[in-house]
This record gives structure tokens, sequence and C-alpha cells, in this order.
């Protein structure tokens, strides 16, 4: 396996588990710590868009770059 189908793959398993938590997050009944679980859900999905804006661009440049 390259390191470019690595990397790929370690970005979709980060972008699956972090939207994942984000959700879980967000789906957590109301308890103790509503505001700890909202600001993590959010958290959490931003860093899914975030990795999803972050895989188009690397496969995009590895792409241009011939890697």
């Amino acid at each position: 396996m390259s390191l470019k189908n690595f990397h790929i793959i370690f970005i979709l398993v980060c972008l699956v588990l972090s939207a994942g938590f984000g959700f879980w997050c967000l789906g957590t009944e109301p308890g103790k710590s509503v505001e700890g679980s909202l600001f993590m859900g959010i958290a959490s999905i931003a860093a899914a868009v975030g990795l999803v804006i972050y895989g188009m661009f690397f496969v995009k440049k590895a792409q241009k770059e011939n890697l």
C-alpha cells in the first residue's frame, strides 16, 4: 500500500469517527453537561467538514503531482 493510499484511508477513517462522535454527542439526552455535549458535537461535525475539504484538496494535489 502506498503512502498516498494510506493517507486517503486514514482521512476517511478520521472523517467517519469524527462525524459519528459528533452525531452521538448531539443525540445524547440532556443531562448535567448539555453545553459540553453541544460544544463537542458541533466541534466534531466541524472537524468532519474540515476533513472533507482537506481530503478533496489532497486528492486533487496528489493527482496533479502524480503521486
